[in-house]
C-alpha cells in the first residue's frame, strides 16, 4: 500500500514536471500492482503459518498431557461412598517458585456434616475442594474418602459423585449477591441436602459458618483451627471478623 501511493505521488509529481505522461504512469501503477501483488499474498500466508503453528504445538501440548488413570496404579470401584472424608498431613505446591499451597493439612469429615472451610484469601480454602475433586494430587501426604487412598479412585467415578458450585453464579433470583433473603435461600440449601450429600462450604460469612457442623479455619495454606463450629466460633469469632 505504502509503495503504491507513493508510486502515485512521485508519478503525478513528474506528470506535472512534464517528464511522464499520463499512459506511462498507468503502466507503471499496474506494474508495480503485479509485482507488489504476490509479496503481499506471501506475508499473509507467512501470517498463517505462525497461527498453524501455534496451533500444532498446544495439540502437541494437549497430546503429552499424562492421563488421569494411571494404567500401573489399580482402581478400585466404588458403588457407593459413605462420604467419610480425611485428609493426613497434605501438603501441595502448584509451582516450584511459589508459596505452598497446603502445608500438612489433616482432619476427618464424617458422613452428611456441613463443613465450613474459612480463611483469608490465598490461605488455602479452594485448594481443599480442588484436592477433594482429585484435581489435583497430594504432593504429600494423603487424602482418604471411606478409608480409601483418592489415588485409588477412579477419577471420573470421583467426579461424577460431586457437584460443585463457583463462586460467581446466577443460580438464585439471578444474581451473584447475596442479599438477605437470597442469604436465607442459601442457608436452607446445605441443610436441605445434607441427608444425601457431604457439604464443603467455603465462606467469609458468619451466618453460613453458624449453620455448619465443623468449621476449619486456613491462614497461609496451613490449618489454624478445626472443630466444632459453636465451640471455634466461640473462640475465633473476632478475629474472623
Amino acid at each position: 500500500m505504502v509503495a503504491s501511493v507513493a508510486t502515485l505521488a512521485l508519478g503525478v509529481y513528474a506528470i506535472f514536471a512534464g517528464t511522464m505522461t499520463i499512459g506511462a504512469l498507468i503502466a507503471t501503477m499496474m506494474l508495480v500492482w503485479r509485482v507488489l501483488s504476490p509479496l503481499q499474498m506471501g506475508f499473509v500466508t507467512f501470517t498463517r503459518f505462525e497461527q498453524i503453528a501455534a496451533s500444532i504445538a498446544q495439540i502437541d501440548n494437549l497430546m503429552s498431557l499424562k492421563p488421569e488413570r494411571d494404567p500401573q496404579t489399580p482402581l478400585r470401584p466404588v458403588k457407593r461412598f459413605r462420604r467419610r472424608i480425611s485428609f493426613n498431613r497434605v501438603s501441595l505446591l502448584y509451582a516450584a517458585n511459589a508459596d505452598p499451597a497446603l502445608v500438612g493439612v489433616s482432619f476427618q469429615t464424617e458422613p452428611g456434616e456441613v463443613v465450613a472451610v474459612t480463611g483469608a484469601n490465598g490461605s488455602g480454602k479452594s485448594t481443599i475442594l480442588k484436592l477433594i475433586a482429585g484435581l489435583y494430587p497430594p504432593q504429600a501426604g494423603a487424602i482418604h474418602i471411606d478409608d480409601l487412598d483418592i489415588r485409588q479412585i477412579d477419577p471420573i467415578q470421583l467426579r461424577l459423585s460431586i457437584s460443585y458450585v463457583p463462586q460467581v453464579c446466577s443460580s438464585m433470583n439471578q444474581s451473584n449477591s447475596l442479599d438477605f433473603e437470597g442469604d436465607r435461600q442459601f442457608i436452607r440449601t446445605p441443610q436441605a441436602i445434607r441427608v444425601q450429600a457431604s457439604v464443603f462450604l467455603v465462606t467469609h460469612r458468619p451466618s453460613h459458618m453458624k449453620i455448619a457442623d465443623k468449621l476449619l479455619v486456613f491462614e497461609t495454606g496451613s490449618l489454624q483451627a478445626a472443630g466444632p463450629a459453636t465451640e471455634v466460633l466461640a473462640r475465633l469469632l473476632p478475629e474472623l471478623l
